[in-house]
């Protein structure tokens, strides 16, 4: 079934090949747009075509772990380490937390498969982040707050923003929405979700990033990730702020579990870049997890459902 899904994969590609513009290697692709800006089968192509990209790296690392690992060691290590660099390389989008999820997790491939020695490469490869990084940075245009010239607050105004920090926290509590009410943050998150994001985008709301980014720089600019304390607050009010950071606790809580009961490459794969993403829930919003959670998951794990059902005897 994986390959039956890939090679279906490479025909939506043939069919619409404008879909590869959202993935870069190293570097941003040039002709990048965002996915938001795409037409419904382009979209289906591009989560087809990332899905694919993780089945093909899992098969072929799967392939020499049973076929080269056995006979020589060290030449399987070497084979599935090009491999999992140049899928760690490839990533989607400009979201820089994204991209070092994605390589964090094909780092724990190599320590998971490999141990002590996966643990020294690892270390090795993470000088690879601040070059992508940079990348990223340079194509969003992300400036700093002294643009440069003490190194020091940047990288604290940087933390803040990232992990959920104080002022970020201070501004996103000082919201008002004249839609205030359960119903809307349902509306509001799930906006940003994968399916539900082609019904709900035609409700008109002024959905909370906007609200918190219009606070910080008094004007359109979006730039800003806004907690998820300051947007549960934002519809539920104080006493019940707490109730949307609590939700994705348990489900990241669920998410580790399986992994500890499965014993499945591919989804421990997943599962883990996904618990990754959630282990940072009061520095993000309901908006990108469920963003990430339904951006390829539901795919892999009904052609994960359909691989398992056909077995060859």
């Amino acid at each position: 079934i994986y390959i039956i899904f890939i090679v279906i994969t490479f025909i939506l590609v043939a069919l619409r090949p404008n879909s590869i513009s959202f993935f870069s290697f190293i570097t941003v692709n040039s002709n990048y747009t965002g996915l938001e800006d795409a037409d419904t089968l382009t979209s289906i192509t591009t989560i087809f075509l990332n899905t694919s990209r993780i089945l093909i790296y899992l098969i072929i690392v799967r392939w020499c772990m049973l076929n080269i690992h056995p006979k020589n060691p060290l030449l399987s290590f070497v084979v599935v380490t090009m491999i999992t660099i140049i899928n760690s390389l490839v990533f989607f989008g400009t979201n820089r937390a994204d991209f070092v999820f994605n390589f964090i997790v094909n780092l724990v491939v190599l320590i998971y498969l490999y141990r002590k020695l996966g643990i020294s490469l690892s270390v090795i490869l993470m000088i690879l982040l601040p070059i992508v990084v940079s990348s990223l940075s340079s194509y969003r245009n992300s400036t700093s707050i002294t643009k440069g010239a003490n190194k020091l607050i940047d990288f604290t105004d940087n933390i803040q923003v990232y992990l959920g920090g104080i002022y970020n926290v201070a501004l996103s509590l000082d919201l008002h929405s004249p839609n205030s009410s359960p119903w809307i943050l349902l509306v509001d998150i799930f906006r940003s979700a994968f399916g539900p994001n082609l019904i709900l985008k035609h409700i008109s709301i002024v959905p909370s990033v906007n609200l918190f980014n219009n606070r910080i720089y008094l004007n359109d600019h979006v730039a800003q990730i806004i907690p998820m304390i300051g947007q549960s607050n934002l519809y539920l009010g104080h006493i019940f702020a707490p109730i949307l950071g609590v939700a994705f606790i348990f489900l990241a809580i669920f998410i580790v579990k399986e992994i500890i009961k499965v014993k499945r490459l591919e989804l421990i794969y997943v599962l883990t870049l996904f618990s990754g993403r959630l282990g940072f829930v009061m520095a993000q919003n309901g908006n990108i997890f469920l963003n990430d959670l339904t951006f390829f998951l539901p795919l892999f794990l009904i052609v994960y459902y359909l691989n398992n059902k056909v077995v060859s005897k």
